[in-house]
């Protein structure tokens, strides 16, 4: 199967998460160390766990030809939303909590985003089975 203009934007993206939770990674054992709580130290590393790990599931259903394009598109912007969503909100969230600044709505984000997470999985897996 040829790859389309949107293999390549999955795994353009996949680089730039990559990147992105590589350089928050650096930033985060540098500069939140003894800054925030323990605990919001720890949500800050599960923000980027999955921002990195969302990089790597790019780089594969970039270069997979399993899913047709229209499924290949929806699970791309489900999980996209997720990770922005779910890391997103925890990094802002730490942002705050840096400047102790208090956003009320923000925490219910995250839910949101993991939620989008398992319905982009879902859907992925489901749309398999449907080829």
């Amino acid at each position: 199967m040829a790859k389309t203009a949107l293999h390549r934007k999955i795994v353009q993206t996949a680089c730039i998460f990559l990147l992105v939770g590589v350089a928050l990674a650096a930033l985060g054992s540098h500069a939140l160390e003894g800054n925030v709580p323990p605990k919001v130290a720890e949500a800050f590393t599960t923000g980027v766990t999955f921002v990195l790990l969302h990089g790597i599931a790019f780089l594969a259903l970039g270069n997979s030809s399993l899913w047709q394009e229209k499924a290949l598109k929806n699970t791309f912007r489900l999980l996209v939303a997720g990770v922005l969503c779910f890391s997103g909100s925890i990094f802002l969230l730490t942002l705050f909590k840096l400047f102790t600044q208090k956003i009320p709505f923000l925490p219910l984000i995250t839910p949101l985003g993991g939620l989008l997470l398992i319905l982009g999985w879902g859907y992925a897996a489901l749309s398999l089975s449907k080829k």
